[in-house]
């Protein structure tokens, strides 16, 4: 008979059984992060396409303030020849008085 082990919490000798267990094991680690990976990598897209969308609602409003930026522009322009325009009018005025 063949006396039982005091310590069974110990690891058991290393044997073929315990080879194999750990190939499982790093394969089921490998796959893990292989699922990781494409998770982060589709996580990264839809953040990516998100940014894009965000980039392109900018870009259109950039664009339409510098038609008013331009259109304002021309507004001073007008006004200042409006201004210059009226202080004419009233030179002419005074001096003809």
């Amino acid at each position: 008979m063949v006396p039982a082990r005091p310590y069974s919490l110990l690891p058991k000798p290393y044997s073929l059984a315990t080879k194999e267990r750990t190939v499982d094991d790093i394969r089921k680690l490998a796959t893990a992060l292989g699922v990781a990976l494409v998770l982060q990598t589709i996580a990264g897209l839809v953040w990516a396409g998100g940014a894009a969308a965000r980039i392109g609602t900018l870009e259109a409003r950039v664009a339409e303030q510098r038609l008013v930026a331009e259109r304002l522009a021309r507004l001073e322009a007008q006004g200042e020849a409006t201004r210059a325009a009226l202080v004419r009018i009233e030179t002419r005025l005074e001096d003809g008085r």
